[in-house]
């Protein structure tokens, strides 16, 4: 047999069991099932049933009235023997002789009796079988005419047989009159049989009836004229068979062979009709085209009229016949929400990624956040380079193609443990965020418990202030409190623990132990992250949440997708208003927000359907719900869409549905589709057997007339989320870089635990053996880890001196136990022996190899000496003057400070900033296309006041005293004291104008005018290496002047961090005939002078 088609229902062939007689009597049955039931015969049959039905009632009343009259013939009958049993009492004399008389009267009355009764009983019969006869001569009647049409149809049908079957012939014709009698006569005779055998009179018919579901009704040959052509063609192969054996023995297997590969053959062709005849799937499939024929789906007709093909993403093309290879683009202009769902593994991460990496190509006017909570998404910076997928590319006119606008945040908690070239920003969240009911349903505390309360009341004291146990009033902090407030306010707080009016002790203890533990989430921050860094316009951010627990996910993602919603809530009212200039800075840097789409992978964990709520369900219920006008737009996936929270299905206007297998997911996609489904897809074998990468696509738009299926393109970006696959990885490593491997781990492991066992090391290093293949004995790690410092005995490792140490604190021991504690201050030396010890050599040396980073320079020795030449003293004309050479050079090193800092530009938002300042020249340095430049103007800045720093910030361009003192919001006399001071410093110079007195800089100035220029961490990405043993040139800029520095130059600075950088330099000494030096220092990278 044909493979059976997704649209096709299976159909079973005659088996080589059936008989002849099976063939005729079952003949019907089979072509229902291959054909399905013919209309008119379906007709006749109901009509069949309503006359049996009611000829059988008009039988029961006959019958009623033959009981009721056969009742009244035995009360007759009772009267009669009343009569008889008197006549005997009077012949009572001669009773001895009359007893042998009567009782062969008697036996002879009894036999008229039952003679008469049998008589009564046969009439009754022959009534009931004429009636039945009656009825089954209407029935049959009603067959023959059928018959009759049937054949007449059959008759006129005779020329199309002709065309398609050669077989036919006019014996068979002749054949199948005779058969057609012969079938009338047996029926006849069957008939007969039934009277003869009948009792009861009941006429042994039945009529079954099959009923078939809508959606079946149309499998088969649609045509009515090759239904019958067919069916004709069976029967009468099937009654050739009969005529030839002419016994009712079992068909030849050849023939039902024949059969069987003659339905095949009708199937096929049954096949071949439905895939060229398109509109066998309705209603037909059209779409919103674009004028290069792309198919748009969820875009209006307007905005494809206005924009064009502007931000479409292509996701895909069509999988069927209708529209077939058809590119299908999605709407990235309007906001949407989109669902994916699928089992695991049948796509639907990947077409997040689809989605996303053409976001972060086609539109830079929105930004993307990707909620990744299995940590597969930061790839997306990296090309293709599956090798299958490359050819897929190939074929779909694609490049392999990494994204450069994508930005990876971890929670700030995992900073220190996860490797820096795998993210990119750490994100957190401020503590005051979060309400009651979002630490509730994190912690699990019913709402309106004492507990719960406990929580409410904790968190609105923390921010408006409280009174400790003491007495001691706490100023409120409003929106920057920590964790740890939140503790001492629950530990401190007199009302909370107040004896009478407060709370238990247990309850306090318990929450205030929950909150301890929240610390070490790693997601909170007095600060928090701005939203402006996570959504910015042109920027994919992944949130990286695969380090975090279902509920604490849920609790981050839910407080962004309500700051997001509300940030685009207000900025949207501003901008239908144009109000931008009540615009406040605290307001920009949170406020201020593109419109947004969020992507959520596994999005059952954080909007799980029923009665379960997580910390993130009524955030991305509203996200949805309310997010169309602001622009907020949600792509989720899920492995159950059955287990999604309904508010958020019925806001969908996008649907891609993948394999799934379970009956329920497969329901909610048929409820939740906003497009009509044709019935051939509804089939649960359809969703159950779709390829990967193939989606049953919806669209709410009324452009789309259907659900049609659609292929996903290949991804241009690597994609890391497919299955691990558990065959052997070798990785390669020679043998001494093994063993220097874990001396390295096991001497980092010892500066946080100075004491480790042997028996970790021995645990570490057999991981190493396995992973790399090899075999390092842990004697030769002792031996390598000893050369560095590190003691041992034979159960423990010990840091540098930390052995030593334990020695000496046994050795005091025991001097206070046997001296009672006198011994101490007798033998003081035995007390200090470590640390009179003297370092040896080696330690020396070890301490002495500090790992520092400089950049790496570009100018050699020789070109140093052509470059510093330049520099020194010849004589006029080479006979006047003093002349100098190079005497000495040397290679040195500029400190250059590496400062990490917070700006504040509102009351509880910051940015991080980074900047580089070089300690020798007191400015900023930076690389500007691979070229050494500074700033000019902040040495300058260092040498004055506060006041005297914003007056110089005001003077770039030429001003009055006037304007002066009205942008510094001071008095002109106040204003010209500072002016005063400025010019006395040679810093500021007076210049008159019409009478009119201008204040300018005396030198030009070139300063960043803020915290966030691009410029300023420029100098980091240049290449750095390690140096050891440096020469530093000594700085003219301490590091304890920076933070005022920075705060004088911008203000609302905050220093975070100050780390090193050093900065190649040359030094040259230039010496006179009498003896006289002086030195020149020059960068080793563009030669600039320095000193």
């Amino acid at each position: 047999m044909s493979e059976k088609s997704i649209y096709e229902e299976s159909k079973e062939n005659i088996t080589e069991n059936d008989t002849n007689e099976n063939i005729e009597e079952k003949e019907e049955d089979l072509f229902d099932e291959v054909f399905g039931e013919d209309e008119e015969k379906k007709a006749a049959k109901e009509k069949m049933k309503k006359h049996i039905e009611e000829q059988k009632k008009q039988k029961e009343t006959k019958k009623e009235e033959q009981e009721e009259s056969e009742k009244e013939n035995e009360k007759e009958k009772q009267e009669e023997n009343s009569e008889e049993l008197e006549n005997e009492k009077e012949e009572e004399e001669n009773e001895d002789e009359k007893n042998e008389d009567g009782d062969n009267e008697g036996k002879n009355d009894d036999e008229n009796n039952e003679e008469d009764n049998d008589d009564e009983s046969d009439d009754g019969d022959e009534l009931e079988e004429d009636e039945d006869s009656d009825v089954e001569v209407e029935i049959f009647e009603e067959i023959k005419e059928e018959e009759e049409s049937i054949k007449e149809r059959d008759v006129r049908e005779e020329d199309v047989r002709e065309k398609y079957f050669e077989e036919e012939s006019e014996e068979e014709n002749e054949y199948e009159e005779e058969e057609l009698n012969k079938n009338e006569k047996n029926k006849n005779e069957t008939e007969k049989k039934n009277k003869r055998k009948s009792t009861s009179g009941k006429l042994d018919l039945k009529v079954t009836m099959e009923e078939e579901e809508e959606e079946e009704t149309n499998t088969g040959i649609e045509n009515p004229i090759e239904r019958n052509i067919i069916k004709s063609v069976i029967k009468n192969k099937a009654r050739k068979a009969v005529k030839n054996n002419e016994t009712e023995e079992t068909i030849d297997s050849n023939e039902i062979k024949k059969i069987n590969e003659e339905l095949e053959e009708l199937q096929k062709q049954q096949k071949q009709n439905e895939e060229n005849d398109s509109a066998s799937i309705k209603p037909k499939l059209d779409f919103l085209t674009s004028e290069k024929g792309h198919a748009y789906i969820g875009r209006k007709k307007s905005v494809l009229a206005k924009y064009g093909e502007e931000a479409g993403l292509f996701i895909g093309r069509v999988k069927e016949k209708d529209k077939e290879g058809t590119d299908v683009y999605l709407d990235g202009l309007n906001p949407h929400v989109v669902f994916v769902c699928g089992a695991r593994g049948s796509g639907k991460s990947y077409v997040l990624g689809v989605i996303a990496e053409e976001m972060a190509i086609k539109n830079k006017n929105v930004g993307i956040i990707v909620v990744d909570p299995i940590g597969v998404f930061w790839s997306m910076k990296h090309p293709n380079k599956e090798e299958k997928e490359l050819e897929l590319l190939a074929k779909w006119d694609l490049m392999p193609k990494g994204l450069d606008n994508v930005k990876v945040f971890i929670p700030v908690g995992m900073k220190n443990s996860v490797p820096k070239s795998t993210y990119d920003a750490v994100f957190s969240i401020q503590p005051a965020l979060l309400t009651a009911e979002d630490w509730c349903l994190t912690f699990g505390i019913d709402r309106f418990s004492p507990t719960g309360l406990l929580m409410e009341k904790g968190i609105s004291k923390v921010k408006t202030g409280y009174v400790t146990i003491e007495g001691k009033p706490i100023r409120g902090k409003q929106n920057t409190f920590s964790l740890e407030d939140l503790i001492q306010c629950f530990d401190t707080d007199s009302e909370l623990n107040d004896k009478d009016r407060g709370y238990k002790s247990d309850s306090i203890r318990a929450l205030a132990s929950r909150f301890d533990a929240a610390k070490h989430w790693g997601i909170f921050d007095e600060k928090g992250t701005p939203l402006s860094q996570l959504s910015k316009a042109g920027q994919m951010t992944i949130l990286d949440t695969s380090f975090l627990e279902d509920n604490v996910s849920a609790l981050v993602i839910g407080i962004f997708a309500r700051r997001i919603l509300a940030a685009r809530k207000l900025s949207t009212r501003r901008e239908a208003a144009g109000k931008f200039a009540d615009t406040t800075m605290e307001d920009l840097i949170e406020l201020n927000v593109p419109p947004t789409w969020l992507f959520i992978d596994e999005a059952h964990t954080l909007i799980p359907g029923g009665n379960q709520k997580t910390p993130a369900s009524n955030a991305l219920v509203e996200y949805v719900k309310q997010g169309r006008r602001p622009g907020c737009s949600l792509v989720f996936a899920t492995q159950q869409p059955s287990a999604i929270d309904t508010k958020v299905l019925s806001q969908l206007d996008i649907i891609m549905a993948h394999k799934l297998v379970f009956d329920d997911d497969i329901k909610s996609i048929h409820k939740r589709t906003p497009a009509i489904i044709p019935h051939q897809y509804k089939k649960p074998n359809f969703i159950k057997t779709m390829p990967v990468g193939i989606a049953l696509t919806g669209d709410r738009q009324e452009t789309t007339t259907r659900a049609f299926i659609m292929s996903i393109r290949p991804r241009m970006s690597q994609h890391e989320g497919r299955d691990a696959e558990t065959t052997e990885q070798v990785q390669e490593l020679a043998e001494d870089q093994v063993e220097i491997l874990a001396v390295n781990i096991t001497a980092r492991q010892l500066e946080k635990d100075p004491k480790i066992s042997i028996e970790t090391l021995a645990q570490t290093l057999e991981t190493l053996n396995t992973t790399y293949k090899k075999k390092v004995s842990i004697e030769k790690i002792i031996k390598m880890l000893e050369k560095k410092g590190i003691t041992s005995d034979e159960n423990y490792l010990y840091a540098k001196g930390v052995k030593e140490e334990e020695e000496a604190e046994k050795l005091r021991e025991q001097a206070l136990e046997e001296g009672g504690g006198e011994g101490v201050e007798e033998n003081p030396e035995l007390i200090n022996t470590t640390k009179t010890k003297k370092p040896t050599e080696e330690e020396i040396d070890f301490e002495q190899k500090v790992e520092l980073t400089a950049i790496q320079s570009t100018i050699g020795e020789k070109e140093a000496r052509t470059l510093l030449a330049k520099h020194r003293l010849k004589k006029t004309l080479g006979l006047f003057g003093e002349e100098e050479i190079l005497d000495r050079l040397s290679q040195k090193y500029g400190l250059i400070y590496k400062i990490k800092y917070h700006y504040f530009n509102q009351k509880d938002a910051y940015r991080t900033g980074e900047a580089y300042i070089n300690s020798i020249s007191g400015e900023f340095i930076h690389d500007s296309n691979g070229k050494i430049v500074e700033s000019t103007g902040l040495n300058i800045i260092n040498q004055l006041s506060e006041s005297e720093a914003t007056l110089f910030g005001q003077l770039m361009k030429k001003k009055t005293l006037k304007e002066l003192a009205n942008q510094m919001n001071m008095e002109e006399g106040n204003t010209k004291r500072i002016i005063d001071e400025l010019i006395k410093k040679k810093i500021v110079t007076e210049s008159t104008f019409n009478n009119e007195k201008y204040y300018t800089l005396k030198q030009s100035v070139d300063l960043p005018k803020t915290p966030l220029h691009e410029i300023l961490p420029s100098i980091g990405k240049r290449p750095i290496i390690e140096v050891e043993g440096i020469s530093v040139v000594p700085p003219k800029l301490n590091e304890t002047e920076l933070p005022s520095l920075l705060e004088k130059l911008w203000g609302n600075t905050k220093i975070k961090e100050v780390t090193h950088l050093f900065l190649p330099l040359w030094e040259g000494i230039l010496k006179k005939k009498t003896g006289e030096e002086r030195t020149i220092i020059i960068d080793a990278i563009n030669g600039k002078k320095m000193l």
